[in-house]
């Protein structure tokens, strides 16, 4: 039998506000969610640089990419030469923690900024395999409908 790695993180966390005494929530904070994030997936280290550091410091440096805490891009993965799979996920977060820098921010103008800045045309929404689209093929501009519910996905198939 082999033993089971174990890893547990303590996350101390103060809210902006308090809540009555008897409230109880299912869910975590922000700092409590990036806790247990690196815990399921711990950061790779790399030696070297990526091939193509030019267009992610193009994305980070200049783009006003501020996703809503909640909200997690799980992959962006290639379907074929000119279409990838873009899955977002909701998790059951309470974003109220002290000090968050880069939360809150609209979902719709970050999605649809990082959109164009993939280079992608036009999007269909589709299951989470990428395989059945749901609705219609649109043009990035006009995505709509990208509101996602907690413990929901957000599954699109961008088309260069």
């Amino acid at each position: 039998m082999k033993p089971v790695d174990m890893r547990f993180k303590i996350v101390f966390d103060k809210l902006e506000k308090e809540d009555d005494p008897l409230t109880h929530y299912s869910t975590h904070t922000y700092r409590a969610q990036q806790a247990l994030q690196t815990v399921i997936y711990p950061p790779l280290l790399f030696d070297g640089k990526p091939k193509k550091e030019e267009d992610i410091e193009e994305i980070e440096e200049s783009s006003n990419l501020i996703f809503p805490c909640d909200i997690q891009l799980l992959t962006i993965r290639p379907l074929s030469d000119n279409r990838q799979l873009m899955i977002f996920y909701r998790h059951a977060t309470i974003c109220s923690s002290e000090k968050i820098n880069n939360c809150g921010g609209d979902f719709k103008k970050s999605l649809l900024d990082l959109l164009v800045k993939l280079g992608a045309k036009q999007v269909q929404k589709t299951d989470l395999s990428g395989v059945t689209p749901i609705g219609e093929l649109v043009k990035v501009e006009y995505l709509s409908d990208v509101d996602i519910k907690t413990f929901d996905f957000l599954t699109l198939v961008l088309h260069r």
